[in-house]
């Protein structure tokens, strides 16, 4: 005889949450999908459902879509019609007000994509890879008022790897938290795991991540620029400036060492190109505060993603110009 299917309210938006809300739908009863509003996207602003909206309605699966959730006595209404057992919340964008973390039985599970109580807040699986950090991972953890600071149900790890960018890593977690979810509601929802309470002296915080940050100091070291382009060039872009144009870097690597071609006296943002010892191929490399970044990938305004060899074929004077 299988588990008792369970009446569950799942909220979310991105993309992040559409595997776990697949694998949700198949072991218990997902009443209702509460997602944001469609938002304009593209160049010509057209109105587009999210992710989790487009899976919800593939799967059947009603969907509301409140514009605000604090006052909204219609959505309360309906969720306290539907009376679900459990509300399960992952990357769903909202603060969920006191009378919506409440009204469920069993309260609210949040997925989170660090190991709490570490990077508490909205841009956790940027801020691991801007950071450096070797490993991340998801947590679960039911709902407070607080931000992210609920009690951990269960907590589970995964390496981060030198070639992992946002995407990757996000999609890591996503299949991660997929294939504990399952588990993790039945085990709480019979009272068969030990919650454990955060302790708020060892948390650390995260915040969203805007354009601002995606502007380069060449003055930085070259591998903190590279991991700023991992955690940051898919969502808000990472630029400098060449030519008086905005020239997006939308892939590449780091040296610590120094380009042979450079010399002292060189300004950082200096574009350089040297050879590979490895693979002994030329690589296009721009002095940084400490190390050289290597160009993989750039974009420069107003033309499409370039490979940097095809880039460089096009802009005779790029090697030798000093990018701000």
């Amino acid at each position: 005889m299988g588990e008792k299917k369970r009446k569950i309210v799942f909220m979310g938006t991105s993309e992040f949450a559409v595997p776990i809300l697949t694998r949700l739908n198949q072991c218990h009863e997902v009443v209702l999908v509460v997602a944001s509003p469609d938002k304009p996207a593209g160049r010509k602003q057209i109105l587009t459902p999210p992710p989790v909206k487009v899976l919800a309605q593939e799967l059947g699966l009603p969907v509301e879509q409140p514009v605000k959730l604090r006052g909204n006595e219609n959505f309360l209404n309906r969720l306290n019609e539907i009376s679900p057992e459990l509300i399960v919340v992952v990357a769903y964008g909202k603060i969920l007000p006191a009378e919506i973390i409440n009204l469920p039985e069993h309260g609210c599970v949040n997925v989170h994509g660090s190991i709490l109580p570490k990077y508490r807040g909205p841009s956790p699986i940027q801020t691991a890879i801007l950071n450096g950090d070797k490993e991340t991972g998801v947590s679960f953890i039911l709902m407070d008022l607080g931000m992210d600071t609920g009690d951990i149900i269960e907590s589970h790890s995964l390496e981060i790897t030198a070639d992992d960018n946002f995407n990757t890593l996000s999609g890591k977690l996503s299949t991660l938290a997929a294939d504990k979810i399952c588990p993790i509601v039945d085990g709480y929802i019979k009272g068969e795991l030990n919650l454990e309470v955060q302790e708020d002296d060892d948390a650390t915080y995260c915040y969203k991540m805007t354009e601002e940050l995606g502007k380069i100091q060449w003055s930085l070291s070259a591998r903190a620029i590279a991991n700023r382009v991992r955690a940051i060039s898919e969502k808000v872009g990472v630029y400098g400036f060449y030519d008086k144009k905005r020239l997006s870097i939308i892939e590449a690597d780091f040296i610590d060492s120094a380009c042979p071609e450079d010399k002292a006296e060189l300004p950082v943002g200096t574009v350089l190109m040297g050879i590979e010892t490895e693979t002994n191929q030329k690589i296009i490399c721009v002095k940084c505060g400490k190390g050289r970044l290597i160009l993989k990938k750039v974009q420069l305004e107003g033309r499409q993603p370039m490979e940097i060899k095809d880039f460089i074929n096009g802009q005779q004077k790029f090697v030798g110009s000093v990018l701000t």
